[in-house]
């Protein structure tokens, strides 16, 4: 394909063109790949911000033209005036932030994206997280239910015991169940998230306790609370371990104290030694939080004064990590919500 795609290129531009869009969204259902991707190819071929909005699963994504995810307007219904496939409340919607098409490409970009979103649909559960499907969803994760039990919920919610899934947990939220771990990181938005494992549908519960325990160990992304949003059990390795051991009950470590002792002297500071634990170098640091790096060794400096320990060598940046994994598992465990299953499913 990519030998013909040159031959097509030095006949025809256009033709290349066209034949590149189709290889690139056939090959994605191929691979079976995520809504996001799908968003993402649109916004890198055509060369604008892309998005997708789909109201049967109130699931919003946008895309920069360099393939990274933008949260900006991305809660806005697309411009009129932008290309874009036909409004819909039953199908997703596909824009690409442009007025302009030239040789219709754009058009094919968005048609072939269409499908591609068409076929990939089949694949994922077609009902929306009503409060409904909340419930459904809530039988599923509860290892109490019996099989027969969580069998018919999976089925209200377009699955079977023969499906792989997974389950994300968010504050005060009942548990949500998505075919994909692409799809499941869509959903999250700017809130925190923890995603549990893709396993077999009737394993779900135990997808549903480590989603829970990577929401313990997501940040609020903020100055005062640095970290992760989004936290997907799958990588987060023995910090889960660690996450079943930190209880109530279990006494604040001190170096968890001294990161508390910064964020009340300096809460800017606690950003900066978040960026120290999670970067190999000073200058990574500094180039991470967009600062010269003097400003970041000055602010260092004045934080280790508070720790009460040097951040430089490995063994003190990786204290500092650890530090930081603890104060978000000690903060008072906020349960996420979920409403009693129905009736006829009830174990």
């Amino acid at each position: 394909m990519r030998d013909l795609t040159i031959r097509l290129a030095a006949l025809d531009a256009g033709a290349a063109a066209a034949l590149r869009v189709i290889s690139y969204f056939d090959e994605l259902v191929q691979h079976r790949a995520g809504l996001s991707a799908v968003v993402r190819g649109v916004a890198v071929l055509s060369g604008f911000p892309a998005g997708l909005a789909d109201e049967r699963r109130h699931l919003r994504i946008r895309v920069l033209p360099d393939g990274t995810s933008a949260a900006g307007a991305v809660e806005a219904d697309p411009d009129t005036a932008w290309i874009s496939t036909p409004p819909s409340s039953q199908e997703p919607v596909l824009w690409i932030e442009s007025q302009d098409d030239p040789g219709g490409l754009h058009a094919l970009i968005l048609e072939r994206a269409r499908l591609a979103v068409e076929s990939l649909d089949r694949n994922q559960p077609p009902a929306p997280y009503s409060a409904d499907a909340g419930r459904w969803a809530a039988v599923v994760v509860d290892a109490a239910a019996s099989p027969e039990a969580r069998t018919g919920a999976l089925q209200r919610l377009g699955l079977n015991d023969t499906s792989t899934a997974c389950a994300v947990a968010k504050l005060g939220e009942p548990p949500l169940i998505f075919r994909t771990a692409d799809l499941a990181r869509s959903s999250a938005v700017d809130r925190r998230t923890g995603i549990g494992p893709l396993v077999p549908a009737l394993d779900l519960p135990r997808s549903w306790e480590e989603a829970q325990l990577a929401l313990r160990l997501s940040a609020e992304g903020t100055a005062t609370d640095p970290g992760a949003r989004v936290v997907l059990a799958s990588e987060a390795g023995g910090l889960l371990d660690l996450a079943r051991s930190i209880t109530p009950t279990t006494p604040v470590a001190e170096d968890v104290a001294a990161l508390d002792r910064v964020a009340t002297a300096a809460p800017p500071l606690l950003e900066t030694l978040h960026a120290i634990s999670v970067t190999s170098s000073l200058r990574d640091a500094a180039a991470s939080l967009h600062m010269h790096h003097s400003t970041v060794q000055e602010r260092v400096s004045r934080a280790e004064r508070v720790l009460g320990w040097s951040t430089t060598p490995p063994n003190g940046r990786f204290r500092l990590q650890l530090a930081f994994v603890l104060r978000r598992l000690h903060r008072p465990q906020q349960l996420t919500g979920g409403a009693a299953p129905p009736a006829s499913h009830r174990p």
